[in-house]
């Protein structure tokens, strides 16, 4: 990654475990596509009812010409960071299958 992963929290605790499955989720998604330009997680927290509420999870992945916003939603922060990398890992996938048959195509058509 060329710039580093930034993390922002909103009404959560900071936690090292928290930190540390951003992390790990980022490195992954990284050996997946090795160009990532740089990747912006967000995490917020809006209370419901019983004292419960959600946690809502954003990751912005940004790729050369390209960006890939995804998100997660969840009661359990670490289930919300899981749901979005994952969202996140699907989508970067799908764009790294449509850039090798665009760099096919542009052989072939040589």
């Amino acid at each position: 990654m060329n710039s580093p992963l930034q993390i922002t929290l909103r009404d959560v605790a900071r936690s090292e475990a928290l930190e540390r499955r951003i992390r790990e989720q980022a490195a992954k998604l990284e050996r997946l596509f090795a160009d990532i330009v740089g990747c912006r997680v967000d995490i917020s927290h809006a209370p419901g009812a019983g004292g419960l509420g959600t946690f809502a999870v954003r990751v912005d992945l940004y790729l050369p010409g390209d960006e890939i916003v995804t998100s997660g939603a969840n009661a359990d922060v670490q289930t919300a960071v899981r749901e979005a990398f994952g969202h996140a890992a699907r989508h970067l996938q799908s764009y790294a299958q449509r850039l090798r048959g665009h760099q096919r195509s542009r052989v072939g058509a040589a």
